[in-house]
Order: C-alpha cells, then structure tokens, then sequence
C-alpha cells in the first residue's frame, strides 16, 4: 500500500490506534530513515513517548535498498519470506542469496560491532 505522504501515513496510523491508547501513555518506536518524523507526530497525537530502534538491514547484493533480513540480537537471522525463495521488483532471492549477503554484512567494519 502507497501514502500521499508519511505525514497521511501517521494520521491513519493515529485514527486507528487512538481507540487503544486513551491515558495509556503509549511508547511509540521509529526506525530511523524515515520513520522517526512520523513516530514523533503519532507519539505527539497519542500523548505517549518516543523512542528509536536501531536494526541492521541485510540488503540484497544486486538491491541494497531492498532489505531481505536482518539480525537478531542472539545472533540468528530473521529473513523476509521465512528464508523461502521470494520475488521483489525482479530480485531473485535464495538461501544463497542471504548467505551472501551476510558474509559482506560481516565482513563490514560496522557488521562486526
């Protein structure tokens, strides 16, 4: 599903939520790139807190911008699509695709913090 605007996201994020957060002071979590603005107006609109989590994308070797995973903090990975192949914008994805894709994370200075 497309928005107008991440500002339109957030208000229908606010009209659905609102329901469930009246005096519960909800923490409201962005991720940084793009949803931290948004997490702030619905943290404002709800009354609740913000907070950012940091992740770290596992992207796509031929598609940086297309995450197929990410780690988790034991260690394992969490893969889109279970791990299964998947398709994206004509972006094949295997086992050997992911693997891949972490063995560069790693290698990377900031893979190994």
């Amino acid at each position: 599903m497309r928005f107008k605007s991440r500002e339109y996201a957030a208000q229908l994020l606010i009209e659905r939520l609102s329901p469930y957060c009246v005096n519960q002071n909800p923490l409201v979590l962005g991720v940084p790139r793009g949803a931290v603005p948004m997490a702030r107006i619905i943290a404002d609109a709800l009354a609740g807190e913000l907070d950012v989590i940091l992740v770290r994308k596992l992207s796509h070797p031929d598609q940086p911008e297309f995450a197929i995973g990410a780690p988790k903090n034991n260690g394992s990975l969490r893969c889109c699509a279970g791990g299964a192949l998947a398709t994206h914008h004509g972006a094949s994805l295997s086992i050997r695709t992911i693997g891949s894709s972490l063995s560069s994370m790693m290698e990377s200075p900031q893979g190994r913090r």
